[in-house]
């Protein structure tokens, strides 16, 4: 049994106003996992590391090919940035 799944992952930061496919994934950022491990579990709290740096607005992490993403919030300085600067455009 050969099952193996890809999470591919992406960063919004502060004044990115991309669609998310627009915005490229990051770079050496892609888990493959077999079926008998947990990736979805490893995946979220990589996306939660990730989103630790003071200028993620959120992370979004998905299955390889997928539309379908799980976003994991940035810190609430960036976010509100994101917000004001979004207001000024």
């Amino acid at each position: 049994m050969n099952d193996v799944t890809e999470y591919e992952f992406r960063e919004r930061t502060i004044g990115d106003r991309r669609k998310w496919e627009d915005i490229p994934l990051i770079a050496g950022c892609r888990l493959t996992y077999f079926a008998f491990e947990n990736p979805p579990q490893v995946a979220a709290e990589l996306a939660s590391a990730l989103a630790l740096f003071p200028n993620v607005v959120e992370i979004r992490f998905n299955v390889a090919g997928s539309l379908q993403g799980h976003y994991v919030p940035g810190p609430d300085k960036a976010r509100e940035q994101h917000r004001s600067q979004g207001e000024q455009i």
